[in-house]
């Protein structure tokens, strides 16, 4: 099979491409144009596997949470690339392929914990066990004032998060002894997930392909 997948919900988006099992992976810079670059780095990953974009089968997106014009960047492309390519869509959280990466080499653990700071006053989390191959979710990517941390979330369980996440939590580390790693998302696992759901239950249609906002957009005037 040869899919590719985008993930845009953080500063340092990332683009992955599987071609029979072998994976090609690019970083943008988080000082870089997204809008910009994806397809010329898409491009850049087939030209590496000697592939045609047109030969996509399968494209991954992940969905968020995160940045607003990230995620939208995103969508839009991947929506572009598979009118243009014919690639069928599947949509994933990207909160899910961090667990998953986690759970997948922790076989150990049975449940982890997405913590991420979401600015505002405001922290999001998910919540997720292992099952079967896959994330199970016990619960959605969700936000909520960092007031009610302490009364929401749960305690003991591994925490992929960082010192911004523990912070809106009103957690610190030695409070938290599981903090187990961060919450920058890859394309490598959102391709690996997608291609897992795509498998058990085929394409996400395309009216479900929307990023995931947890908060509106509240724009802002830059200074001149």
């Amino acid at each position: 099979m040869i899919a590719a997948a985008l993930e845009a919900s953080t500063r340092e988006a990332s683009l992955a491409l599987t071609v029979e099992g072998q994976m090609y992976k690019q970083l943008l810079q988080g000082t870089r144009a997204h809008a910009s670059d994806m397809v010329p780095c898409l491009a850049d990953l087939c030209k590496q596997a000697d592939i045609h974009p047109r030969q996509l089968e399968v494209l991954v997106l992940g969905l968020g949470p995160g940045s607003f014009t990230g995620l939208r960047v995103a969508t839009a492309t991947a929506l572009g690339l598979s009118r243009g390519t014919g690639a069928q869509l599947v949509g994933i959280p990207s909160h899910e392929a961090l667990a998953w990466n986690y759970l997948e080499s922790n076989r150990n653990h049975e449940q982890v914990m997405v913590l991420q700071d979401a600015r505002g006053g405001g922290l999001q989390y998910s919540h997720y066990r292992w099952a079967e191959g896959l994330p199970e979710v016990l619960c959605p990517p969700t936000r909520i004032t960092c007031e009610l941390a302490s009364e929401v979330l749960p305690r003991g369980v591994p925490l992929l998060t960082d010192d911004a996440g523990l912070a809106a939590a009103g957690w610190s580390k030695s409070d938290e002894a599981q903090v187990v790693g961060g919450v920058l998302p890859e394309a490598a696992s959102v391709l690996r997930v997608g291609l897992e759901h795509f498998q058990r239950n085929g394409p996400t249609p395309t009216e479900s392909l929307r990023p995931l906002y947890l908060a509106a957009f509240v724009p802002k005037v830059r200074a001149r």
